[in-house]
């Protein structure tokens, strides 16, 4: 039983924390059983614990993520875009490679009129798959006018 609820807080940990896992959920849920049923019946052997804490997860795993019905649009919303700040400009007119959250993406101009320089933040106004939509600030100061 103790070993469970050990499982259990360390997971409740790696949530509050952050750590944002498949499967998390379905094993926090699972050792919360097996910690409640390890104290209800503590006959069961660490072995059958092991296969029963397996068969748990998975089938909660399944029931959970199966039964959802996939989302159409589920791509980043435009309220949490956020900025990007330019690398390189490629060979291409407009496209550019920009640190997004932390990685290297490819991105299009969306004003090519007004092109990026090296080190500039530029706001992220979509994204298509592995490739982003940006626009200078700039251009945005120069569209108030």
């Amino acid at each position: 039983m103790l070993i469970w609820l050990g499982l259990v807080l360390v997971l409740l940990l790696l949530a509050l924390v952050g750590v944002d896992l498949d499967g998390l959920l379905e094993a926090l849920l699972a050792a919360a059983v097996l910690a409640v049923l390890t104290g209800l019946v503590p006959s069961v052997s660490p072995a059958g614990q092991i296969i029963l804490f397996v068969v748990l997860g998975l089938l909660l795993f399944a029931g959970l993520r199966l039964g959802r019905k996939p989302q159409p649009n589920r791509g980043d919303s435009t309220d949490d875009l956020g900025t990007a700040v330019v690398l390189s400009a490629e060979t291409q007119p407009g496209r550019y490679r920009v640190r997004w959250r932390g990685q290297s993406w490819a991105a299009l101009n969306s004003d090519p009129a007004i092109p990026l320089e090296l080190d500039e933040e530029a706001f992220v106004v979509g994204r298509q798959s592995t490739c982003l939509q940006v626009i200078s600030k700039r251009s945005l100061l120069a569209g108030d006018c």
